[in-house]
């Protein structure tokens, strides 16, 4: 200790680091509960209120007992200690307060505190146990530490060790093995849940070019994993990986037939020269967007074209395009054309308009009319029906919405993004991972697949929603919370494909539910954005 402890409120509060053994409930009492003194602050006073019933049978207890058990204790503490010197509810996230890091919150980090109590310590942090960042550990700090006792972290050495695993078993197989062997490079989406194996899907023949080139949409997820492990392991290995299955994608500059492109690029050559800096990465980011923007935007219906003709339905734009905007932004703002700023702004706002319900909900696919650019249809293609919910396109808007508020600081972006994220968060089952849609019927029982797709990109796209947020938006608590609770869930034994035969990460995957192919399996772009979320809380919180 730094100094001693004196007083009897004083004395009190030292008792409570040493007899803190109860977990926190799981509910939470208001503010206004814990202004035991009514006088619009929630301090010393309000504390001492506690001192005088601390360990009594009572009545209300002064209003001390808060969860009407009869007795004041811990538990009435440790809902008192989230509004400590505060009227707003805000928290340090969980793993701050593991301040060892060893995936648990408990008496070892609380020895940290107990260290560190009431010194005034700016320049060192007081080892992490200043989680207020007010250059003093003190009632604050420990009020924040108690909200998590015995709380259990993500066990991020355990996951990336599995990841590694996973992704080395991967490489050999796709390199070395000739079921995988194409006229090219060999980009599989999901793995067969009978054999574990991914499942060969290479390029297509372009018979105008004669020559093979352009993947399916998610082909951008097998080098946007690959730098992800290089960024995060700093192993040559994974850099040479990366860099080959970035540049056997270099025909996506040119892609014309879809959106795609918008996928690809920034996954590959978008995160290549995020890490490397490397210039022709940034020429092949202009050129894809040059080559999207003058082959699939209206300037009269103002949304850049997803798929071609689908049926009798010309000009489709569908929810995933906001993730697209990410490229159009970036290549406005880093040598490319300044205008296409304006298009992916024109794309947002009526993707705003015409994708998104009233109650926060999205039509995955809007049609336009090419002549009066009025809206013809709003439909689902990987929904159940028409006027229910695909879960991993509401988890797409989450994220493509955030980055137009990053691009803009338009408020409307953040209104929107938060609007979507309460819709799929609030329709979550219990363990926080999504069915592929959220009102597909219970019967027949191949309809109640999950989707952990749905779920990890959902993560990601909240934990990056939440570094927007004040901490006096009471909403930032709710996302944080989602995300860690998904995040939790798909390490899990359940989800996790850990002890199975699975080449993947993540199992429960789900493309479609109306079909049998991608369904309840390993995806790749599951996995991909299951390692971007994981790189996102450890930088938040970590």
């Amino acid at each position: 200790m730094g100094k001693n402890i004196t007083g009897p409120i004083n004395w009190i509060l030292f008792s409570f680091l040493w007899i803190f053994v109860s977990p926190l409930p799981a509910h939470a009492v208001s503010v206004v509960d814990c202004d035991l003194v009514k006088d619009y602050n929630i301090d010393w006073q309000d504390l001492e209120v506690f001192s005088r019933h601390w360990l009594d049978t009572c009545g209300d207890c002064n209003g001390a007992d808060l969860n009407d058990s009869g007795t004041v204790n811990m538990t009435d503490f440790a809902l008192f200690a989230p509004y400590w010197q505060t009227e707003i509810n805000y928290a340090v996230a969980a793993p701050r307060c593991d301040l060892v890091k060893d995936y648990k919150i408990d008496i070892k980090d609380l020895g940290i505190i107990v260290d560190n109590w009431l010194l005034d310590c700016t320049t060192n942090d007081c080892n992490g146990s200043d989680l207020d960042n007010n250059g003093t550990v003190n009632m604050a700090d420990f009020a924040f530490f108690a909200q998590h006792w015995n709380a259990d972290c993500l066990d991020l050495g355990y996951l990336w060790g599995f990841i590694e695993q996973q992704w080395t078993n991967t490489m050999y197989d796709l390199t070395h093995v000739s079921t995988y062997a194409t006229p090219d490079a060999n980009y599989p989406r999901a793995v067969n849940p009978t054999t574990g194996k991914w499942i060969p899907l290479g390029m297509g023949w372009l018979s105008d070019l004669n020559r093979w080139g352009y993947v399916h949409w998610a082909g951008g997820y097998i080098p946007g994993s690959l730098w992800y492990m290089y960024q995060h392991t700093s192993d040559q290995t994974w850099k040479n990986y990366a860099q080959s299955w970035t540049k056997r994608l270099d025909y996506e500059q040119t892609r014309t037939k879809d959106h795609e492109a918008g996928f690809i690029v920034p996954r590959s050559f978008g995160l290549g020269y995020k890490i490397t800096s490397d210039p022709n990465y940034k020429q092949i980011i202009i050129n894809a967007t040059d080559t999207l923007i003058d082959n699939r935007y209206n300037p009269l219906i103002g949304c850049i074209k997803s798929w071609n003709k689908v049926g009798n339905k010309p000009y489709t734009v569908i929810i995933d395009g906001m993730m697209v905007l990410d490229m159009v932004f970036w290549a406005s703002k880093n040598g490319g054309e300044p205008a296409w700023y304006n298009v992916a702004v024109s794309h947002a706002n009526k993707t705003m308009a015409n994708n998104v319900r009233p109650n926060g909900s999205v039509w995955q696919a809007v049609d336009y009319n090419e002549v009066t650019g009025a809206v013809d249809l709003k439909w689902n293609k990987q929904g159940y029906n028409n006027n229910t919910t695909w879960s991993r396109g509401q988890a797409w808007d989450i994220e493509g919405f955030v980055i137009a508020y990053r691009e803009t600081l338009d408020p409307n972006y953040l209104t929107t993004a938060k609007k979507i994220a309460n819709y799929f968060i609030d329709h979550l089952p219990p363990d926080y991972v999504p069915y592929w849609d959220f009102n597909a019927p219970e019967h027949p029982e191949a309809r109640q697949v999950r989707d952990t797709s749905a779920a990890a990109i959902a993560a990601s796209g909240l934990l990056d929603l939440i570094t927007f947020l004040s901490d006096y938006d009471p909403a930032k608590q709710k996302y944080q919370n989602a995300a860690v609770n998904i995040l939790n869930s798909l390490a899990s034994s359940t989800y996790l494909a850990d002890g199975t035969n699975s080449m993947g990460i993540l199992l429960h995957g789900t493309a479609n539910g109306n079909n049998t192919s991608e369904l309840d399996t390993s995806l790749m772009y599951g996995d991909h954005f299951f390692i971007e979320a994981l790189m996102r809380y450890e930088d938040l919180f970590y």
